[in-house]
């Protein structure tokens, strides 16, 4: 898939269902212009690229979650919407969201604590796992996993450790 010269944002931003399907390829000639494109667009992206996260079209959220990654902190705003979607069935969208969520970062650490305390056993588990992959940057997660790693869900309570871990060990290692 090739793309014709740069737009501006507008037309760019009409052309969105052929940057995700482009995010979707194999093909480097076809999702690295895409991903260039998308991350010119920033924030202008958000209000579609949610609207296809919330959509029925598996491959279309997903690529919309890989997009909002590559975003990274331009798509804080979008992180409310990605916490949601952690609970997607689909394996591909929910690996895009926690790895977009992972990308932004820091920004996300909040909105992950409050998934922390949740009732869903599932959203605990992505949450913590997904604190450990943003590593040192979520320290002040430490205290609501240590919590976790003390309940009797052996699962909830390994993945706690696990990103307990994850975020100690980076620390010292910087």
């Amino acid at each position: 898939m090739e793309f014709e010269a740069p737009l501006e944002n507008g037309a760019q931003l009409a052309r969105l269902d052929q940057y995700l399907q482009a995010l979707q390829s194999s093909d480097p000639n076809s999702s690295l212009p895409a991903m260039m494109i998308l991350k010119k667009l920033g924030s202008d992206a958000v209000p579609a690229l949610i609207q296809a996260l919330k959509g029925k079209d598996k491959h279309r959220r997903s690529s919309a979650a890989r997009a909002l990654g590559i975003l990274g902190s331009q798509a804080v705003s979008t992180v409310p919407d990605l916490l949601q979607a952690l609970n997607d069935q689909n394996p591909a969208v929910y690996a895009e969201v926690t790895s977009a969520l992972g990308r932004i970062g820091h920004a996300a650490v909040p909105g992950l604590l409050s998934a922390l305390r949740s009732s869903d056993r599932s959203l605990c588990i992505s949450a913590a796992r997904t604190l450990g992959r943003i590593g040192p940057d979520a320290v002040e997660a430490v205290p609501a996993l240590r919590e976790l790693v003390m309940l009797p869900d052996e699962q909830l309570s390994q993945m706690a450790a696990a990103a307990l871990k994850k975020i100690k060990s980076s620390q010292t290692n910087t």
